[in-house]
C-alpha cells in the first residue's frame, strides 16, 4: 500500500505542476506545502469515514501521518523543484516524462504487492479454517463460548484499538531474527493470526516448533516483546492468538493456538 499511496500523491503533484502557473518563486514553494497537506488530510477523512470510524481523531490524524510521511516529502520535493523551474522556464517548461513512468511504475509494483498479499491473506484464512476444524472438542467449544459471552468494557475497547496496532505492525513487516520472518498480522474471528517462515538453514523446524508449543505463553510474549501495548490489547480483547510457522525449504507448516483463557496467565498489568 505504501507504492500505492506515493504513487497517488506524485500523481496529483504531476497534475498541479502540469496546469498551474507559478507567479513567482515564493508562490512555488507556499503550494509546495499545501498540496501534500491537503492531500494528506483528504486521506484522513477517508480514513475517518470509510476505514476507522471509530478511531480516536488524534490516533486516527498520526496513523494517516506514519502511512503518508515518506508520500509527503516525496511530492513536496517533486512540487518544489518543477514548479520553480516552470516559474523561470514560462513557456518553454517542459513536463518531466520520468514523474508519469515512476507513477507508472510505483502503481504497478503496489498494485502486485497487493495481489501477493491478498492471496497469502487467503492461504492464511484457509491454513486457519483447516486449524479450527482439527481443534480437540473441548478447546472449539470454549473458544466459541467466548465468542457469545458478554464483553466488558475494557475487552470492547481493546477491541477497537487491535485494528490500528495490527496495521502499523504489518507496515513493518517482514521482519526476521534470528532465522524467523514474521510476514503478516491480522484479526479474524476474535483471533489474532500471525505468519512466520522458518529458515532450516539456521533452525531446526520440528525442534523449534515443539519448543515453542511447549512454552507457547513465553513465545508469544518474546514474539511481541517489542510492543507492549499489542501484547496488553490482545490480552484485554480476549481474543486467541494463533501462529502459522512454514518451513522455508520443505513446506512443513504448524499451526500454535493460544486460547483467550491460556493468555489471561500474562500479566496485563506489567504493561
Amino acid at each position: 500500500m505504501v507504492l500505492i499511496n506515493i504513487a497517488i500523491f506524485l500523481l496529483i503533484a504531476g497534475v498541479f505542476i502540469y496546469v498551474y502557473k507559478p507567479k513567482s518563486k515564493s508562490d512555488a514553494w507556499l503550494f509546495s506545502l499545501i498540496i501534500p497537506v491537503v492531500i494528506y488530510l483528504f486521506a484522513s477523512v477517508i480514513n475517518r469515514f470509510f476505514f476507522y470510524p471509530d478511531a480516536d481523531t488524534s490516533y486516527l490524524f498520526a496513523s494517516t501521518l506514519g502511512e503518508c510521511l515518506v508520500s509527503i516529502i516525496a511530492s513536496f520535493i517533486t512540487l518544489f523543484i518543477y514548479l520553480k523551474k516552470k516559474y523561470v522556464a514560462g513557456e518553454q517548461f517542459k513536463f518531466p516524462k520520468w514523474l508519469v513512468t515512476t507513477i507508472i511504475i510505483l502503481l504497478a509494483l503496489g498494485l502486485f504487492a497487493e495481489w501477493g498479499n491478498y492471496n497469502w491473506n487467503k492461504k492464511i484464512n484457509e491454513k486457519e479454517a483447516e486449524l479450527s476444524a482439527t481443534l480437540p472438542d473441548n478447546k472449539r467449544n470454549e473458544s466459541q463460548l467466548n465468542d457469545v459471552k458478554a464483553l466488558s468494557s475494557e475487552a470492547e475497547d481493546a477491541r477497537k484499538v487491535l485494528p490500528e496496532l495490527v496495521s502499523f505492525i504489518n507496515q513493518g513487516l517482514p521482519v526476521t531474527r534470528e532465522g524467523m520472518t514474521m510476514n503478516c498480522m491480522e484479526i479474524k474471528d476474535n483471533s489474532v493470526i500471525v505468519s512466520y517462515v522458518i529458515d532450516e538453514k539456521i533452525m531446526d523446524f520440528d525442534e523449534v516448533t515443539r519448543d515453542i508449543e511447549k512454552n507457547g505463553l513465553e513465545f508469544f510474549k518474546l514474539a511481541n516483546g517489542n510492543n507492549k501495548q499489542i501484547i496488553k490489547n490482545i490480552v484485554e480483547a480476549e481474543y486467541d492468538y494463533a501462529v502459522e510457522f512454514k518451513a522455508s525449504n520443505s513446506g512443513k507448516t504448524k499451526w500454535v493456538t493460544l486460547l483467550a483463557s491460556e493468555l489471561r496467565d500474562v500479566s496485563v498489568d506489567q504493561y
